[in-house]
């Protein structure tokens, strides 16, 4: 700052601005402002006008007091006048602000006080919050000359911006493609070539005309009516019209207008997995767009999706997965010269978790049945116990597949095709790799010998199609190179992520296999709606909730409120023979606690098998010295039961299953004998208390409940935590 001279001092000093007055008054060192002749300074009022002008908003006169109060009012009718033509320009404002619902109008207000035209408001320092604390001090700034004390309204008017629209499907429904019922229970839809549609809800859809292909599924006429589930639980299938028709009438004109014809209507019967919101609220909304009321939603059970305000994640098979797709169908497609040169295709699914692994394999499976006439069924084997597709979580399965797959894995989590399924107790083979292992082994060799045992060249090359776990690395890789040893495949997929820059199953890959590299489609779908945690516990509550009798669920009737199977485990008739604990060393007293409230495997076993049974205090027949689990070779699982209760004192287990009653007599027939094998599948917090607290028997309120304080939370296992000794043994394996 240059050093003040006496000629410095004699000039007069500036006037102080409004703001910078109001900040000295707080220290209360406010100096009076001098007029100063022949400046031409701006009124409180002009500056604010001005302010507003570039802000985009509207100023409103209230009161003047002032000689100057005529010129500031002509100035405001004309900045008026400007800002009624910029009323785009106030709605991209608005936006920018925040403010987007209809009407909204927030105002701020200053009250100020000059002299004359001695004090202003300084445009290079004040904004809106500014004015706001102006408004709220309500204060009077002295000054020489005149008083002028004005109010100067700023309001945000107008209507919000229009929501963007999200394309769904190519479709636009007209009064020609499109013919709905009175109820909307049953519409036509009439498509051209290329056009898609996405249906959200569950229905019967059936080809009248024309060539669809949905969830890689290759349907017409002769398909028939199949059903589909489409819930937003994950990706919707999307209809496409394929093939356009060339086909001319006998008058010499073209065969109609549309290519394909299809009649979608809702199911004559209710199949009960649209009332899962009523056990789970979480899942209330998967079968109905937002905005639809639930009385709409029991009435339709589809709703045509053309264009929304929110995200609509849609399966889009991209054009490489297409190519792959019918690369596979053509080579199963050959027929063999003989039995003995009859070499099936198998194929093998790999890529880490999230990347669409589960997707690719029931596209392609919908794709290898749809294909050509020849094909009539397809092997899966499931490999994937966090998040299987044909079996509850902890399950091995083989099954053998005849019709396309059009639902997410919680709508055929009990089919009836299973070959053989084997329990794992646990979400991933980290735990037990070695029967893990065993068992992929049990089921390929159960896919070969039904091959051996084929009458027909065409049940003799039955494609096998494996969906493996997202592990690839250190385990999981060397897990995976065992699976391709063992399956000969004859193609791997791998599926690679966004992040991922190589491809580690190339290591491991044999030279008789054919690599096919491709992208994931996850990113382009978008985040998942609910996390792997929630798909689980909704396959479960749909396994305990299916009734195989009726063909349908039933969400409805708690579990709670369900009568259980009384079992008796003690006497001659005894329909349990044992039970097992995986991964805990248990005395023996603390068996009814370990077991009471859980989910455990129901094991069949050969009665030559079943190892040494200790009985309890309880005469619980427990396998405490049997290695857990049962021996692939010589066991099989038939599903999933909930123990309800444990009556020691007339020695009986109450249960819960959805295992159909016809199963179990077939048991008791042929001889087998029945262990329980508890794993670590957690029962869904829903089922406990679907019934409410206080009737559910297996929930229990603790003192320590809210306690808070260290080890009051959950405790979770950390994997990614080393000693310093075993970092040096990790880094002595890496670099030798």
């Amino acid at each position: 700052m240059p050093k003040r001279t006496r000629e410095d001092e004699t000039k007069e000093a500036p006037p102080l601005s409004a703001l910078a007055a109001r900040r000295l008054r707080s220290q209360e060192t406010i100096p009076p402002a001098p007029k100063t002749p022949g400046t031409e300074r701006k009124s409180d009022g002009e500056m604010a006008a001005s302010k507003n002008s570039s802000l985009g908003l509207s100023t409103t006169a209230v009161s003047s007091e002032s000689e100057g109060a005529e010129d500031l009012q002509a100035k405001r009718r004309e900045i008026e006048r400007t800002l009624k033509d910029q009323t785009k320009a106030q709605a991209q404002t608005r936006q920018v602000l925040g403010f987007g619902s209809p009407g909204f109008e927030a105002a701020l207000t200053m009250v100020g006080q000059s002299c004359g035209d001695g004090a202003r408001l300084d445009d290079e320092m004040v904004d809106v919050s500014e004015l706001v604390e102006l408004e709220s001090e309500r204060g009077v700034l002295e000054g020489g000359g005149k008083k002028l004390q004005g109010r100067v309204s700023l309001s945000y008017s107008g209507e919000s911006p229009t929501p963007k629209l999200t394309q769904c499907s190519s479709f636009v429904p007209t009064e020609k493609n499109h013919s709905p019922n009175a109820d909307n229970r049953q519409t036509m839809f009439r498509m051209i070539n290329r056009e898609t549609l996405v249906i959200l809800g569950e229905y019967d859809f059936q080809v009248i005309k024309g060539t669809i292909t949905i969830a890689g599924a290759t349907l017409t006429k002769s398909s028939g009516v199949q059903r589909v589930y489409a819930p937003s639980t994950q990706s919707l299938p999307v209809i496409e019209c394929v093939g356009k028709k060339e086909g001319k009438s006998k008058d010499g004109k073209k065969d109609g207008e549309f290519d394909a014809e299809i009649l979608v209507s809702s199911p004559v019967s209710n199949s009960g997995l649209r009332d899962v919101g009523k056990l789970c609220p979480m899942f209330g909304g998967i079968w109905t767009p937002l905005g639809i009321g639930k009385q709409n939603g029991d009435v339709e059970s589809f709703f045509p999706l053309y264009s929304t305000t929110y995200s609509v994640p849609a399966l889009s098979v991209p054009q490489p997965w297409r190519s792959c797709f019918e690369r596979f169908a053509r080579q199963t497609d050959v027929i063999p010269s003989s039995f003995s040169s009859t070499v099936p295709s198998v194929i093998i699914i790999t890529g880490s978790k999230g990347t669409g692994k589960s997707t690719f394999a029931r596209t392609l499976v919908n794709t290898l049945l749809t294909f050509s006439p020849s094909h009539t069924s397809v092997a899966y084997l499931d490999c994937d116990p966090g998040q299987p597709e044909f079996s509850p979580p902890g399950f091995i399965s083989l099954h053998h597949l005849t019709a396309p797959v059009l639902g997410p894995p919680f709508t055929h989590s009990n089919p009836t095709a299973a070959l053989r399924t084997h329990y794992t107790g646990y979400t991933s083979p980290r735990e037990d790799p070695a029967h893990y292992i065993a068992s992929i082994i049990n089921l390929i060799t159960l896919y070969r010998d039904t091959l051996a045992s084929a009458t027909t060249a065409q049940d003799a090359r039955i494609p096998l199609v494996i969906n493996t776990a997202g592990w690839t690395k250190g385990l999981g890789l060397e897990l995976l190179a065992d699976i391709i040893a063992q399956s000969q495949a004859s193609d791997i997929v791998f599926l690679s992520g966004p992040m991922e820059r190589f491809n580690p199953i190339a290591e491991i890959c044999p030279e008789s296999a054919r690599m096919h590299e491709l992208e994931s489609i996850s990113a382009s779908v978008g985040p998942a709606r609910f996390s792997a945690a929630d798909l689980r516990a909704l396959q479960i509550m749909s396994y305990l909730h299916h009734c195989p009798e009726k063909g349908k669920w039933d969400f409805e009737t708690p579990l709670t409120s369900v009568a259980p199977w009384v079992v008796p485990y003690t006497g001659p008739a005894s329909g349990v023979n044992g039970i097992q604990v995986l991964g805990e060393q248990l005395v023996p007293e603390e068996l009814v606690t370990a077991i009471d409230g859980t989910l455990v495997g129901v094991v069949l076993i050969d009665g030559d098998d079943l190892g040494d049974i200790f009985h309890t205090a309880e005469i619980l027949p427990y396998l405490q010295n049997a290695p857990p689990p049962p021996s692939p070779e010589t066991s099989f699982s038939a599903g999933l039961a909930l123990i309800r209760g444990v009556d020691v004192k007339e020695g009986c287990l109450w249960l819960l299953t959805s295992i159909a009653e016809s199963e179990i007599e077939r048991w008791e027939r042929e001889g087998w004998k029945v262990v329980l094998v508890r794993g670590r599948l957690e029962l869904p917090v829903w089922e406990m208390i679907g019934a409410g607290v206080e009737g559910a028997p297996w929930v229990s309120v603790g003192a320590v409940v809210g306690a808070g304080g260290k080890g009051g939370d959950v405790w979770r296992v950390r994997r990614n935590v080393m000693r310093r000794g075993q970092q040096t043994r990790k880094q002595m394996q890496l670099y030798g």
